[in-house]
């Protein structure tokens, strides 16, 4: 058959029909074309034909693979049988499936009951089983809670009413009560207290002394006999109670203050010469009179000038001068506006051969800023006790306010 071309395109080329004849002779048979046997026409099928028609297809793909196209497009074997993909299809599941479906998982190497982890690759049986992790979450509670809540917490080995305390690792019984250590609190105090607060010591008795025993311990030491003294007995010894051993001291027997206002005479009274023996008395005085003041001393308010026998020495700066006579004058001093309206003296008093009672006195003060002595002995006709000291000035305001007079005997 002969077929006459005027353009031919092939692709990517075009072939003009003087090409196309100088190419080929023209003439379409089975040596050019490929054969069936009869030629083109006889190699011809239908445009639309089996896919599968052995007649019109040969292949070079395994039986049972599937086809997939290579770089050509044209069909080869690809990686998976038939089979193969059928049972892939068959195992395969909706990409949003339950967790707990049987049809699509299997329990594999987990354990029934116990909850899962991540070990890196693949999920595996975590320590512990589900009913494990329910009771510690039923009993856990929040981080912050009540420490007396009974819901959180029991008592344990711990014992009522007593405080707690830290092992180290634990919390156990303290060695004391909240009632003990409530108590002792309330007990405690400063350390630097006062030592007569009433709040911090138990009241004492009256007299009774404190001292340190051998062992540092306090130990008290009872009041003692009225006037016993208090007698170390060195180091290592208590203290005790122990009765004076002197002899020929003086003993306080009165003291006299003029307070308030001016007075003109001053009573010692309450003595008993027959039994002391002795008497000391000091006196300071000051005149508040604006006359000078004589100062007389009497006993048992006896004033007859009679029954006193005075002798008196009295020194200035350049003489001496003696006097003599009946009465009890022991001193004087100035006007209150002078320079020597105050005086000191100095008597004693005593019991004599015979039973009479002499005094003697002796005094100073000044007269116009000199120093002015007073010596004088006075007996008495008096055999009797003296229970009575009478100082008696001469001005009924002679013995001014702050006048002092102190009266001791032989202990």
């Amino acid at each position: 058959m002969t077929v006459n071309h005027s353009t031919v395109k092939a692709p990517g080329n075009t072939l003009s029909a003087a090409d196309w004849n100088a190419a080929h002779t023209g003439v379409i048979d089975d040596t050019i074309h490929g054969s069936r046997g009869s030629g083109l026409h006889s190699d011809s099928h239908a445009r639309q034909h089996a896919i599968t028609s052995t007649n019109d297809h040969t292949s070079a793909a395994t039986s049972g693979k599937i086809l997939k196209a290579d770089a050509n497009g044209l069909p080869v074997n690809a990686t998976n049988t038939d089979a193969q993909v059928s049972g892939a299809v068959t195992n395969s599941h909706a990409k949003q499936h339950a967790l707990d479906s049987t049809t699509d998982h299997t329990i594999g190497g987990l354990t029934s009951t116990y909850l899962v982890k991540s070990n890196g690759s693949k999920l595996a049986p975590a320590t512990n089983t589900d009913a494990q992790v329910s009771g510690a979450v039923s009993a856990s509670h929040a981080k912050q809670h009540a420490l007396d809540s009974t819901t959180d917490h029991s008592i344990g080995s711990l014992t009522n009413t007593y405080l707690v305390k830290n092992d180290g690792s634990k919390l156990l019984n303290a060695s004391n009560t909240d009632a003990q250590v409530s108590g002792a609190v309330s007990a405690s105090h400063t350390r630097a207290h006062a030592m007569d607060s009433s709040s911090d010591h138990s009241a004492g008795t009256q007299g009774d002394i404190i001292y340190a025993t051998t062992d540092g311990a306090w130990a008290k030491l009872a009041a003692g006999t009225s006037g016993y003294f208090l007698k170390t007995q060195g180091a290592g010894a208590n203290p005790v109670w122990a009765a004076p051993s002197i002899t020929n001291y003086l003993k306080l027997v009165s003291e006299t203050t003029v307070t308030g206002d001016a007075v003109g005479e001053i009573d010692l009274t309450s003595l008993d010469l027959e039994s002391d023996k002795l008497y000391v008395l000091f006196m300071y005085t000051t005149n508040a009179n604006a006359s000078d003041n004589s100062i007389f001393c009497y006993l048992n308010e006896d004033t007859t000038t009679s029954h006193y026998t005075r002798q008196r020495l009295v020194a200035n700066n350049t003489t001496v001068a003696a006097e003599r006579a009946n009465d009890g004058l022991v001193g004087g001093t100035g006007n209150v506006s002078s320079n020597d309206k105050t005086g000191f003296f100095y008597m004693q008093f005593m019991k004599t051969s015979g039973n009479f009672t002499n005094y003697f006195s002796t005094g100073q003060q000044t007269n116009g800023g000199a120093l002015v002595l007073f010596l004088a002995t006075i007996v008495t006709n008096f055999t009797t006790n003296v229970t009575k000291i009478n100082l008696i000035a001469e001005r009924a305001d002679g013995f001014d306010v702050g006048t002092k007079v102190c009266l001791f005997k032989q202990g």
